[in-house]
């Protein structure tokens, strides 16, 4: 819904000359500013600034406006004025897509107040809701979860923090395709919002989510009582504290809810009811998430009722975001009408969306979140033993590689230097932490998926063979991982030992190409090239050497989206040396931080896969082969160029 809003106001702002706009609503704004503060009645002028506001909800001007009322009770020391300001304030910047960073110091103004006021407790609550909700639309689940975590124990009086934060981790769930765990916490968000300390407003919005989480993981024959008792609610609720639009939505998406529950128990002629007062009230406005769950629904009466064409007309819309329920909707009525190909290419488009998620890492996060602060109390579903299988090797593998890291830096550190040695596997710890985790739970995910009976029906053998490689990569990227880990100890102990040996430069670089190769997206061009004859050797160790190249591959993998990475093999660059070259086009390394990625645990960007050792080892790798490597900080054509410099002489 926010993102649709916020295209429209692009598209509307491209035909509209920026800069005269933006004159006028500053001169607009002085001009409020003016009128206010010419009242001369203290009260009187923060009255104004309230009403004003409330007649601009959702804009700029409100925002400005409710600056203007702050600002005043701030003098007045109205605090419950100040509150009302910050809290609208945060709404209405996260409603018109204002970035994070403009919610938090609104944020910490509330926190710095320190009031023991039941207002500013939940005040204070729904500034942190509005929080969540920011960092849920820019998908930071790890910041959702520890404000759900604090959410859950704020103003114990009573429970409308751990109602909140319930309906926070269901929202948060639920855009994670989580159902079953988002309906579990929409559930417990509708109970807790019984309570006396709410009104009834906030019962009816909480049923609204429990209902959508039922119509996505198809529970309808439970719909039934929550229906009966949001209606009863309704008929008790006083409508003069609700705009038009506001009971007019409520009762269309209790209508759509009907609708779902009786087409489902094969009521067609109640379900009828329900259809014709939604297809022919021109009342109803629902934002945009909304209107395709209306749509799913309208379109299943009329394949129910057999009516193939009404039923794609309902559902042949495209949204940017529509929910899963509206593109299997498409999918069902597609095949009903025998369109297969495009019934087979919008189940593909929610295979895709699926894979994506994994790939995004959420699960790792949701698993450490888990560990870290309990906040989850509800066990998740696991049907199947090969998932059990895997949790519990992947559980016992991380806790033995922690502990050998523990005793390790320990033993070697701590005769050195203390402070020195604490840093060390503080750093060590948490990269191991999350690295080792990602790859585990993308195995775990991807095995689910593939044991899951309900998604293997829209997962083609291509499909099969795809997600395989994928668990294939992650396993090898643990074994990467590993790999480091004791190529570090060895390195620090003394105990590494080169094999020195003949070896052929362009063996070297092609076994390097082959064993990356599967890891490059298809879309990307891989390929060698080089200035020396096959039959050319240096005294090397062979394995040391593909391991630079490897890694300076695999780093070229991970950062180059489009184009070309490019192994090079040259007598001519550096005279008297052999030089391998690994070249791409992705998003490149500033030339400041030439001499800082080769140090260790240093990444340029965090949420890149990768422990930060790779090219630290590379470098001290070169050194014991008599070279060096480097960062190319001549080369300007776009991309970054990684060396590595060999001595021709053993």
């Amino acid at each position: 819904m926010k993102r649709i809003l916020y295209l429209i106001a692009l598209a509307l702002l491209a035909f509209l000359p920026s800069f005269a706009e933006n004159a006028s609503e500053d001169a607009d704004f002085a001009k409020l500013k003016e009128r206010i503060y010419s009242i001369k009645d203290s009260r009187k002028r923060l009255d104004a600034a309230y009403n004003l506001s409330r007649d601009s909800i959702n804009t700029t001007r409100e925002v400005y406006l409710l600056g203007i009322l702050y600002d005043l009770a701030s003098k007045e020391k109205k605090e419950d004025d100040m509150l009302y300001a910050l809290r609208n304030a945060m709404r209405c910047m996260y409603n018109l897509d204002y970035p994070i960073d403009s919610l938090l110091p609104k944020y910490h103004m509330l926190a710095e107040m320190k009031l023991d006021t039941k207002n500013y407790h939940y005040t204070m609550i729904d500034a942190m809701s509005f929080l969540c909700y920011s960092y849920i639309f820019t998908a930071d689940y790890v910041k959702v979860f520890d404000l759900t975590n604090e959410l859950m124990t704020y103003y114990p009086k009573d429970n409308y923090g751990e109602m909140k934060a319930c309906q926070m981790l269901s929202l948060s769930y639920s855009e994670q395709f989580q159902d079953s765990l988002a309906l579990e916490y929409a559930k417990r968000a509708y109970e807790l919002s019984k309570g006396d300390y709410l009104d009834r407003s906030y019962t009816i919005y909480m049923g609204l989510d429990v209902l959508n989480g039922m119509n996505i993981t198809k529970e309808y024959s439970d719909m039934k009582p929550y229906l009966d008792e949001m209606y009863e609610i309704m008929e008790k609720e006083d409508k003069s504290t609700k705009t038009e639009i506001e009971v007019n939505y409520i009762t269309a998406m209790l209508g759509v809810y009907s609708l779902c529950y009786y087409v489902d128990a094969k009521e067609l002629d109640k379900a009828k009811e329900y259809y014709d007062y939604l297809e022919r009230d021109s009342t109803i406005t629902l934002y945009a998430h909304d209107m395709c769950i209306y749509r799913t629904m309208m379109s299943r009466y009329a394949l129910a009722k057999g009516d193939k064409e009404k039923a794609w007309e309902w559902v042949e819309e495209e949204y940017p975001y529509p929910p899963l329920s509206y593109r299997k909707q498409q999918v069902e009525v597609l095949a009903a009408m025998g369109r297969w190909k495009e019934a087979y290419e919008k189940a593909n488009t929610i295979a895709y969306l699926v894979e994506e998620f994994f790939n995004q890492s959420f699960a790792a996060q949701i698993t450490e979140m888990e560990a870290k602060y309990k906040v989850f109390n509800l066990e998740s579903e696991r049907n199947q033993m090969l998932i059990y299988f895997i949790i519990s090797i992947a559980v016992l593998f991380i806790v033995i590689v922690v502990l050998f890291v523990v005793l390790y830096v320990r033993q070697r550190q701590y005769s050195a230097k203390i402070k020195r040695a604490n840093e060390t596997q503080t750093i060590f710890l948490q990269n191991m932490s999350h690295e080792l985790r990602t790859p585990l739970n993308a195995i775990c995910g991807f095995s689910q998926l593939l044991t899951n009976p309900e998604m293997r029906e829209f997962i083609s053998a291509e499909e099969m063979v795809q997600y395989g490689n994928i668990i294939k990569g992650n396993t090898d990227m643990l074994s990467t991982l590993v790999g480091d880990i004791l190529d570090v100890s060895d390195m620090e102990s003394g105990k590494y030992r080169l094999n020195v040996g003949e070896c052929r430069a362009n063996d070297i670089c092609q076994n390097a190409v082959n064993t990356v190769s599967y890891r490059c997206p298809d879309h990307i061009k891989l390929y060698y090239t080089t200035e020396v004859d096959d039959e050319f050797t240096i005294m090397s160790d062979s394995q040391r050497c593909q391991q630079i190249i490897i890694n300076f591959l695999t780093n070229a993998i991970k950062h180059t989206a489009e184009g070309e990475i490019h192994v090079h093999t040259s007598l001519k660059e550096t005279p008297g040396m052999l030089t391998f070259s690994v070249t791409d086009t992705g998003e490149g390394v500033p030339a400041e931080k030439a001499e800082l990625i080769f140090g260790r645990f240093e990444k340029l960007d965090t949420f890149k896969q990768g422990t930060g050792l790779g090219l630290s080892i590379c470098r001290q790798l070169a050194e014991r082969l008599g070279g060096y490597v480097k960062l190319d900080t001549s080369y300007t054509a776009g991309g970054a160029r990684f060396v590595f410099v060999h001595p021709l002489s053993e």
